[in-house]
């Protein structure tokens, strides 16, 4: 993460499809993880198999239920033309 006393950018890499990200409690830990509303995450899709490369959601909301799953928002996607 990049760190400071605004909002954080986390980086997350998965093979799962940006849409399967912002379902509802797909991160489930990241109240525990420091994880707050406002935050930045910049998925990559590491196998490639949707068209989606990288996509930014934000954070909409963390749990305040230990250990904190979090709700994202789709903010933008970067698709490959190849």
């Amino acid at each position: 993460t990049v760190g400071g006393l605004g909002s954080q950018v986390w980086s997350y890499f998965s093979t799962d499809a940006n849409t399967a990200v912002d379902a509802d409690g797909y991160i489930t830990d990241g109240g525990k993880r420091g994880m707050r509303k406002g935050d930045m995450v910049i998925v990559t899709d590491t196998d490639a198999a949707s068209d989606a490369i990288v996509s930014v959601h934000g954070v909409e909301s963390v749990s305040t239920t230990y250990p904190g799953a979090v709700i994202l928002t789709d903010a933008y996607s970067l698709t490959s033309t190849d």
